[in-house]
């Protein structure tokens, strides 16, 4: 359990953006890994199957957080606006190609995850997503076109916003020609 801990904690946290319900799937996956040794096959990676233990607790945890959407959500839709230290800390996280991969599909990011993240060949995280190699291969392909893209925009919207911000950059002179 030791050996396998850190890297499926942290395999969850990205899946599931919150602390918490990592670590609960993660007791999870350990715990029906455990229970249902007598089904895995020593032929194939432990790694994979345990990963794919944790994918399929995460999927079930998505599908009862989906049941249980509550008022709570709707208040949250109409809080007041967030203070400007927390706007640009979101800012700073967004320029992460992390941040900006969480905004993909959630099969480009899973995928990326795994190949990347979690090191991954495209034949184990074929496996674990249950899908085909050539299936992953596209997968990745599509999901680093749409990463590169949304890197673009984000590289084309930041010298618009600092004009915006510091009105004296939109001079052909800067502040020392005045």
């Amino acid at each position: 359990m030791e050996r396998y801990q850190d890297r499926l904690f942290s395999f969850l946290l990205q899946l599931t953006g919150n602390h918490h319900d990592a670590e609960d799937l993660a007791q999870e996956a350990f715990l029906r890994a455990y229970v249902g040794i007598h089904r895995f096959d020593p032929a194939c990676s432990f790694t994979t199957w345990l990963f794919t233990i944790a994918k399929r607790a995460a999927a079930s945890h998505w599908r009862s957080q989906r049941r249980l959407e509550s008022a709570a959500e709707l208040a949250d839709a109409v809080a007041p606006a967030a203070d400007p230290i927390e706007t640009a800390s979101q800012e700073d996280e967004a320029a992460s190609v992390w941040a900006l991969a969480r905004r993909l599909k959630p099969k480009y990011f899973h995928v990326l995850w795994l190949r990347y993240a979690e090191g991954f060949s495209v034949a184990e995280t074929a496996q674990i997503m249950r899908l085909t190699q050539l299936h992953v291969k596209v997968l990745l392909h599509r999901a680093r076109g749409q990463l590169a893209k949304s890197l673009q925009r984000c590289e084309t919207a930041e010298p618009r916003k600092q004009k915006q911000n510091q009105p004296w950059l939109a001079h052909a002179g800067g502040p020392a020609s005045r």
